[in-house]
């Protein structure tokens, strides 16, 4: 059983500028972010006398997060509140499988079961403004808004029964095949009332081949179908928009589904000096999920995450992990992987082909790790970077654009085993002082007419982090 408890106050003071006006005001915030959280689980086997082999798991687990957001105008050191935004939510999910399995053959293996599962998201968004009418102490003494499907129940039942073959064909050659059947209903009740059947069937084939002993092919094809985040499905809050307060949920939502093709090569140095693997991937989606538009009149402009309609991604990845002994460097390895990608679909907003937000064109990851057995130390670096900007990092809304930028981040270490089993060690995180950036570009209503109201140019980062650090056994 695992426990997780956290409550994360923090205060925020902001000037802000107007430059049309040559005037600033001041605005304080009080925040807090609470999470309470527990998880059970266990499994069962049972080995029969024929080899067959009977197993059962089960998890339970329950999680309550609550956001309080209350923000004021500071007037003469004289704080007014202007807003109350609380956001709460109870995630519980129930999931047992059980299954079968049993050799066929010398070389053939079966597996037959079924997994079911109860997923229930409650949760309920207030929101109180500053303005003529009734308060409510509910709503932080400020007046009720009220904001549609804020209150709402999502439930899903799930059941999969799956089938799985393993076939070791030869030496050098195997296959696993399976088969799923996804059946669930999901129902939504609160504000909305609401409740949809699905059935989706999931094939999958892995192939793999030793072309020669140093040398591996592997290919595979699946049909994938995502779950859903319940907490789509009713009004939300997006911690990261001062200006917006709620954000609308999609009732309708459905899962976005896919066909995953992968071929993989690898290939083993000689003399056991490193391994290099390489790996194709594309990806044909449908009913992807991004934000759509919901509005109910140029007046009140709405998104919500949804389904977009078809799209695709694709992509390569080499991963490299070598020794360095050949440079007169004993004990030491160097892993680097790059991953290269690319998307597409059609932008709701626009109308327009663009790639799918967060999927940049491109990432980088190098590790480095050296052992000086001989005089017991040990240090390493780690550094790794994104693409940004047009590459896929652009997130386009009903009333916005975000383009985000992240800068290279390093972090590196060296520890002295010294005194018998004590371990010291000193290391930097954050070497590059990387800063998070968000450039927002806000229009004159909706995105698409194109009339930028406001540019709004934000960073910040948390500074480089050197630690020292001792540590034995008795």
């Amino acid at each position: 059983m695992t426990e997780t408890q956290g409550d994360s106050p923090a205060t925020l003071r902001r000037t802000i500028y107007e430059l049309d006006s040559d005037t600033q005001y001041l605005e304080h915030e009080d925040k807090r972010n609470m999470r309470d959280n527990w998880e059970v689980g266990g499994d069962y086997e049972y080995n029969f006398n024929n080899n067959g082999i009977y197993r059962f798991l089960f998890i339970v687990n329950d999680r309550d997060t609550e956001s309080l957001r209350e923000r004021y105008d500071v007037s003469n050191a004289q704080p007014e509140k202007n807003l109350f935004l609380l956001n709460q939510g109870r995630d519980r999910e129930r999931i047992a499988r059980s299954s079968y399995s049993w050799s066929l053959a010398q070389s053939q293996g079966m597996e037959l079961g079924v997994e079911a599962a109860q997923t229930i998201r409650d949760s309920n968004l207030r929101l109180g403004t500053a303005g003529s009418g009734a308060t409510s102490i509910e709503h932080g003494g400020l007046v009720p808004v009220s904001v549609s499907n804020s209150t709402s129940t999502v439930e899903e039942m799930r059941y999969e029964p799956f089938a799985v073959h393993n076939w070791q064909i030869n030496d050098r050659m195997s296959v696993e095949s399976s088969v799923i059947y996804e059946s669930s209903t999901i129902e939504q009740s609160g504000d909305i009332s609401n409740s949809r059947d699905f059935g989706f069937v999931k094939p999958s084939i892995d192939y793999r081949f030793d072309i020669t002993p140093s040398l591996q092919l592997r290919a595979g094809i699946r049909k994938d179908v995502e779950q859903l985040s319940f907490s789509d499905f009713s009004a939300s809050v997006d911690g990261s928009d001062e200006d917006q307060n709620t954000q609308a949920g999609n009732p309708e939502i459905r899962q976005e589904q896919s066909w995953r093709y992968e071929l993989n090569l690898e290939m083993r140095l000689p003399n056991d000096t490193g391994v290099v693997n390489s790996q194709f991937w594309y990806r044909d989606m449908e009913d992807a999920i991004d934000r759509i538009d919901v509005s109910t009149g140029p007046d009140n402009l709405a998104s919500a995450r949804g389904n977009i309609g078809d799209g695709k991604r694709y992509g390569l990845n080499l991963d490299i992990s070598t020794k360095l002994d050949s440079l007169g460097l004993n004990n030491a390895l160097l892993n680097t992987g790059i991953r290269l990608r690319d998307s597409e679909v059609t932008d709701p907003f626009l109308g327009v082909k663009r790639r799918i937000e967060g999927n940049g064109r491109w990432h980088l990851n190098m590790n480095y790790r050296h052992d000086i057995t001989d005089l017991g130390i040990t240090y390493g670096i780690n550094y790794s970077n994104d693409s940004n900007g047009s590459s896929g990092r652009t997130a386009i809304d009903i009333i916005d654009t975000e383009t985000r930028i992240e800068a290279p981040y390093m972090w590196a270490y060296v520890e002295k085993v010294a005194f018998g089993n004590t371990t010291f060690r000193l290391e930097g995180h954050n070497l590059t002082e990387k800063e998070f950036c968000r450039i927002r570009t806000r229009y004159v209503g909706a995105t698409a007419a194109g009339m930028v109201e406001e540019v709004e140019d934000f960073c910040n980062g948390s500074g480089m982090e050197l630690a020292f650090k001792v540590r034995t056994t008795f």
